[in-house]
């Protein structure tokens, strides 16, 4: 888990260079999923903060719309969505898969202003994600193939966490 989340946070940086590249546009996305206490959230906010000392995470309870709209802010970065439950955040299986589906492709939210015209700004995210979660998305087979999905399970080692937590400034 440490090692993937990493990485994927590493990636966030070189990504733009490696699309150019190959000419790849595409940006999959980190699912973090296991059972709860299990470190996930952790691991994955120590990853973020090598692009800065972040007190809050975007929480998975906040709309697609908020979620790509904080995710244009994170360009070449790596961006943490924490604590995804789909009985509290997304009942009806909608937002997940839109926002899944919206970053891995790159494309954005547009929008109307009241007169009729399209707003100028395109909500997108422009970094790579990862999402924590306990439960599974399920029954969406275009979402789940645009994630790169790791169950976490592993023993804990809270010295050592501890001391990353403190040191986080020296990123």
């Amino acid at each position: 888990l440490t090692m993937t989340t990493f990485a994927h946070a590493m990636a966030a940086a070189i990504l733009p260079q490696i699309q150019a590249a190959t000419g790849y546009a595409k940006s999959p996305l980190l699912w973090l999923g296991g059972s709860f206490s299990g470190g996930k959230s952790f691991v994955a906010e120590a990853a973020q903060n090598f692009y800065g000392v972040f007190q809050v995470v975007q929480n998975a309870s906040g709309t697609a719309k908020s979620k790509l709209s904080t995710g244009y802010n994170f360009r070449h970065a790596f961006m943490l969505i924490d604590d995804y439950k789909k009985h509290l955040v997304d009942p009806f299986g909608k937002e997940m898969p839109q926002l899944i589906q919206a970053t891995y492709d790159r494309t954005g939210r547009t929008a109307l202003q009241r007169n009729g015209v399209q707003r100028e700004k395109i909500d997108r995210v422009r970094g790579l994600i990862a999402i924590t979660a306990e439960d599974a998305i399920e029954n969406e087979s275009s979402a789940i193939s645009r994630l790169l999905v790791v169950d976490v399970t592993f023993k804990e080692n809270r010295e050592t966490g501890n001391r990353l937590k403190i040191r986080r400034y020296e990123y």
